[in-house]
Parts: C-alpha cells; structure tokens; sequence
C-alpha cells in the first residue's frame, strides 16, 4: 500500500524575499558603480611612461629694487613689472604625459574629479564624465592613440559584481 504525506508549507517567505530582492541589487549596483568610479580615477595615478614637456611657468615674485631682483637681473630672466613688484619666470614645470594604453596622466585633475556616480532608478547606476575629451582619452581620435580609463576600470569590476549577484542568488535559495 502506498503511502502519502501532505507538505503543508507553515512558513512562506516569498513575499519577504520578493520585497528585499530589488533592494538588494541596488546596494550590489550601488557598490559597483562606486568600485568603479574609483577604479578610474586611481588608475589615473601614480607614474606614466610618455613624453615629458614644460608646463606652466615656476614665477618668483620681488619688491621692485629688492636684493633678490637684482640678483636675477643679470641672468637673463624673463621679469614683469607691476605696482612696485617684479615677478619672474625662473623655470618650467615638467609634466609627463601617458603613453598610448595607459590611462591619462594627471595634469590639472579635471577629468579625475568629474567622474561620478548617479543613481537613475533602482538597479541602475551611471558612472560618467562630463569633460569634452574624456572621449577622444577613452577611444583615441585619428591623431592620438587610445588612453582608456572607464573600460579598463569596468572590466576589473565585473567578475566582482557576478560574484556578488551569484552569492545572492545562492542566499535566496
């Protein structure tokens, strides 16, 4: 004779989970916009390996007369005078740019600091810029080669954002 059992559920937490599963995508999307606006403005950083040029003049600026004026006078020294002041460019600042593949070197950190992340509606976070050439940087233009800074940043933070998607699929089950 066969025998058969009823399986009564006592306890249903669908409507629970239903509730927290979208909440729970947008901290992972959150997170990950965040990681990656991140990503892109350190990658920004530290040493490149392009070309080094001047950028900017090194000024020091005198009392008209002064000792220290004088003593630049005769090298040569480029000086402007100015309500009894003389300012005068000593030097350059050297910057190096980046080489092509590399992410951009820093120089003014403008772009750096307009990377953001805004939320658009739940599970859906934009990381963006708002710079003019952020693109011709990020895809290259006919006279510069690419020097990416969102893609590579995207790429680094993908794995992380399916494991964090993949252990909460694990959790609900």
């Amino acid at each position: 004779m066969a025998r058969t059992a009823k399986l009564g559920l006592t306890y249903n937490r669908i409507p629970q989970l239903a509730a927290e599963l979208p909440r729970a995508v947008d901290a992972i999307c959150a997170k990950t916009a965040r990681d990656v606006e991140h990503e892109a403005k350190k990658s920004m950083e530290g040493p490149k390996h392009g070309r080094t040029y001047p950028r900017g003049a090194i000024r020091k600026n005198y009392r008209a007369g002064g000792r220290g004026l004088k003593a630049w006078a005769g090298s040569g020294a480029e000086a402007v005078f100015s309500g009894g002041r003389a300012s005068i460019t000593v030097g350059f600042k050297i910057h190096r740019a980046s080489a092509p593949g590399e992410a951009p070197a820093v120089d003014t950190s403008n772009l750096r600091n307009s990377i953001e992340t805004e939320k658009v509606k739940d599970g859906l976070h934009v990381v963006y810029t708002n710079v003019e050439y952020a693109a011709g940087l990020e895809f290259g233009t006919p006279k510069m080669a690419a020097r990416p800074f969102f893609r590579p940043a995207i790429e680094k933070m993908r794995a992380v954002f399916i494991n964090a998607l993949m252990a909460l699929e694990r959790k609900i089950q």
